[in-house]
């Protein structure tokens, strides 16, 4: 056995829980890792972190030709069991944005009802942009499950890494 946090859905159980600021395309990469900073002083009991999830793809206006790839990767950021809650920012005229990701969840089946998440479209401003995410990212820290139970270890599913080759090694 093993302590972690059940997730529903069929997530599995996470060892860590994370609130993931995610930037659905390379264009908001910059956002995502803004917010993280400007929320580098939160500390909550049971809540590991706030983490940016930046890449460098999918931010042109033609669908890239790795998009499956992509959306098969960031459905499995918001659903790992390692995600207490999940806040996914685009600009909106991304190739690979909100509303592209969230259709590729519905349609392959990705338990999205069972993850605290809102999707964010930065519009009127960085700056205020920041304030709205940082808000969310607040709001959270109180409803996320934050106590770490003890698990049967069949609940644990287990990764390999590769070298990291490129972002989505």
């Amino acid at each position: 056995s093993f302590f972690g946090y059940a997730r529903p859905g069929g997530r599995g159980a996470g060892t860590r829980n994370y609130l993931v600021v995610l930037g659905t395309s390379s264009r908001t990469s910059s956002f995502a890792r803004s917010l993280v900073a400007r929320c580098g002083d939160v500390q909550a009991p049971g809540i590991d972190g706030i983490v940016a999830i930046a890449h460098t793809e999918g931010g042109g206006s033609d669908r890239p030709n790795n998009a499956e790839c992509v959306l098969r990767t960031l459905a499995g950021f918001i659903v790992h069991p390692n995600v207490g809650a999940v806040l996914a920012v685009d600009y909106g005229a991304e190739a690979i944005n909100n509303r592209t990701l969230e259709r590729y969840m519905a349609q392959h089946n990705y338990p999205l009802t069972h993850v605290p998440y809102r999707f964010l479209t930065i519009d009127g401003g960085f700056q205020a942009q920041l304030e709205i995410g940082e808000r969310q990212l607040r709001l959270w820290l109180g409803q996320v499950q934050t106590e770490r139970r003890l698990l049967p270890l069949r609940h644990l599913r287990l990764a390999l890494q590769c070298g990291g080759s490129d972002a989505f090694s």
